[in-house]
């Protein structure tokens, strides 16, 4: 309950900060996209996206600055790093949501139904890209013992690498007897 509440603080401080740079932080993401296609070799421009940016920087940022359990080195480590993640992944997926309808332009119904599943894919960056960034910088230390794993890997938290040896200790032991 005191992550969500001191989420819920962060995220509304900086709602407003965030709106008032979005129509300058979306043309700057139209920017990179096109850059990004033509680096690929495709020439199309995009000259406006309508995404809820740069809302999901001000969401990954309230995450890390609400992660309690890590220490404020470390958060603010999580957002340094952090910032260029959530933006690449951002540039990424409304690239490839143009590259898509711009492949698509001779095939109207298929540009239909692809725009459509596009607009949903970008739609959730706003929600999707802030939340695994933060887990993968911050979420194993804020989530439970049981619930978290470590960042960038898929191994076991360390109190489960620590019951292990515990069962395995024990199962070693257990034919020895003490003398007390």
């Amino acid at each position: 309950m005191k992550l969500l509440l001191r989420f819920v603080g962060w995220s509304t401080l900086l709602a407003y900060p965030c709106w008032l740079l979005s129509p300058a932080y979306q043309r700057g993401v139209a920017a990179a996209t096109t850059q990004v296609a033509a680096f690929f070799g495709q020439q199309f421009k995009v000259d406006v996206v309508r995404i809820f940016a740069p809302m999901d920087l001000g969401l990954f940022v309230a995450m890390c600055l609400a992660s309690y359990a890590a220490p404020f080195r470390l958060r603010a480590r999580s957002v340094a790093l952090g910032l260029p993640a959530v933006a690449a992944l951002e540039v990424l997926t409304v690239f490839l949501g143009a590259a898509t309808t711009w492949a698509m332009r001779d095939q109207p119904s298929a540009r239909r139904s692809a725009e459509f599943l596009l607009g949903y894919a970008i739609d959730g960056i706003v929600w999707v890209n802030p939340f695994l960034v933060w887990m993968v910088l911050l979420g194993h230390r804020q989530l439970p013992a049981g619930a978290a794993m470590a960042p960038g890997a898929m191994v076991p938290s360390m109190s489960t690498q620590r019951r292990r040896r515990e069962s395995q200790d024990l199962r070693r032991n257990a034919g020895k007897r003490y003398s007390g």
